[in-house]
């Protein structure tokens, strides 16, 4: 190409790369729940080879994305309404819950006596498998033997408040046992299976006789291994959203840091397949919580004689040191509060990160990140109380703590997702007016006396017809009447809004896509 066109054909490039056209949605109503459980032939197993993921979210995947001009992509699994419909990825909690089939939570703790499975745990590294008086299986864990209640508790507590959020999780229960809760043969102590007694003794001394266990209730169904952390899943016709690009599992960049949970990879993933073979279909869990609540980031006493062999500072430091500088001992973590892990108020929303990376999390865009502010913003304090009790934790301090600590970080992470884009909600319309809610302000996060509006119509093509003067919030509800003149001759138009807080503007629009009738609008789709 000669020299002398390629400038014009650079700024041609450039101003096309800038022009913005929003999305354009069908004049339906939006879908609420999606179709992915028609039945599908029983999947085998799929069990994670560790090496060969850690070489690839190191190397090609890092490598693939670093030469990718492109931003991530917008989430697949969300409705024109920018919210996530009900499917096997995601669940509500509700009245509608009793609905499902088979229901998710009924089965509660196990029935003694309990009887030992032989197989592995699959919702974690550990543990032992059960089978109570009911059929019912479950997963049984300890504590360590020098943080009586952490583990346990952390397990019991995230898993309700993950489903609170409306992500699937197992049943956990906290429960107290005796050798005699456990169908063994007669005979003395030497009858009792070493499995049983090794699982008995890994934790914790009985307090009054009874060992303190939690149960997670898995699998339900038959365990169909762990969700790939990029792609679909091949052998689910059901599944059709890359995994990566799914919000379910991008909100738990959010959860991560709400919860303290220390990794996140694809071993917290597991589906199981619910339903008779071949009518059947997959419903996808997070599991292993047992490390959430700062519980798989605790730092004990150390104390080290003779050559230190870890090593500090990274491969350039050490190589030039020959290796002989020796690592420092990370400070221990509290030992007062001994049910509660390395977690307290100080959390980083936005830099939270999976070690190693998880394609999920790394691909989150703040639409996401609001997403799963909301859902964790609405959950009751009473939840959340109910939630922490559940763990029947006998220190009252510790509890009260884990109290002040998650309400902290809630407000924290919400407050932060929140001023990652302009938290507009559509309340209603009526005529040509549309009502929306600022949803930071109608929860408190943002005071009103220092948010106003910015508010534009655009025609379907992004070029602007009218210009809102900018609009002091009188109160959390606000709204726009769009002008009778611009309905004329056009099947959409887009309401653009953006909040101003403290005289800074929110990084994110929120489109609000109308369907122009005679005198009146429709909202057809929103995007923030």
């Amino acid at each position: 190409m000669s020299s002398r066109w390629l400038a014009p054909c650079l700024c041609l490039t450039l101003l096309a790369s800038c022009a913005h056209r929003p999305a354009r949605f069908a004049d339906r109503a939006p879908i609420t729940v999606v179709a992915d459980d028609a039945p599908i032939a029983q999947p085998g197993r799929r069990e994670l080879n560790w090496d060969w993921y850690i070489s690839d979210v190191y190397l090609r995947r890092s490598l693939l994305d670093a030469l990718d001009p492109n931003r991530p992509e917008d989430a697949g699994d969300v409705n024109s309404f920018d919210e996530v419909p009900r499917s096997s990825w995601y669940q509500p909690e509700g009245p509608e819950l009793a609905l499902l089939d088979p229901p998710l939570l009924d089965e509660g703790p196990p029935m003694l006596p309990l009887t030992l499975f032989p197989d592995v745990p699959r919702a974690s590294d550990d543990g032992l498998c059960v089978v109570d008086a009911r059929g019912v299986r479950y997963e049984l864990r300890r504590d360590g033997g020098g943080r009586p209640e952490m583990r346990t508790s952390a397990a019991a507590i995230s898993s309700r408040l993950i489903r609170a959020v409306g992500l699937l999780a197992p049943e956990v229960h906290i429960v107290f046992l005796s050798l005699e809760d456990f169908a063994v043969p007669k005979g003395g102590p030497q009858a009792v299976p070493p499995a049983l007694r090794r699982f008995l003794q890994s934790g914790p001394a009985p307090v009054d006789g009874l060992y303190r266990t939690s149960a997670t209730r898995w699998p339900v169904g038959a365990d169909a291994g762990i969700s790939d952390a990029f792609d679909v899943r091949g052998d689910d016709p059901n599944d059709v959203v890359p995994h990566r690009n799914r919000r379910t599992l991008r909100a738990l960049k959010v959860l991560g840091a709400w919860l303290a949970i220390s990794s996140i990879n694809p071993r917290k993933t597991r589906d199981a397949y619910v339903g008779q073979p071949g009518e059947g279909h997959l419903r996808h869990y997070i599991v292993g919580l047992e490390d959430t609540l700062g519980a798989g980031s605790i730092v004990g006493a150390q104390k080290k004689e003779g050559l230190r062999t870890d090593l500090g500072g990274g491969p350039g430091f050490n190589f030039l040191t020959f290796g002989l500088w020796p690592g420092s001992d990370g400070t221990p973590t509290q030992t007062t509060l001994l049910a509660v892990g390395n977690i307290d108020e100080n959390v980083d929303p936005g830099g939270f990160k999976a070690s190693p990376p998880y394609a999920p999390i790394a691909h989150v865009r703040a639409a996401d990140g609001y997403w799963a502010a909301k859902r964790i913003a609405a959950i009751p304090v009473r939840t959340i109380l109910e939630a922490i009790q559940s763990a029947s934790i006998r220190d009252v301090t510790a509890t009260r703590r884990l109290v002040e600590v998650l309400l902290v970080r809630r407000h924290v992470v919400v407050k932060h997702w929140y001023s990652q884009v302009t938290p507009a909600e559509v309340e209603r319309v009526h005529g040509r007016f549309v009502v929306l809610s600022d949803d930071a302000v109608s929860r408190g996060i943002a005071p009103i006396g220092s948010t106003r509006y910015h508010a534009w119509v655009l025609d379907d093509g992004g070029a602007e017809l009218v210009r809102f003067p900018p609009y002091e919030l009188p109160a959390a509800s606000f709204g726009f009447e769009i002008p009778s003149n611009v309905l004329a001759n056009r099947d959409r138009l887009v309401l653009r809004v953006q909040a101003e807080v403290d005289g800074e503007m929110r990084p994110r629009v929120c489109d609000v896509h109308l369907r122009p009738l005679p005198d009146a609008v429709r909202v057809i789709g929103v995007r923030h």
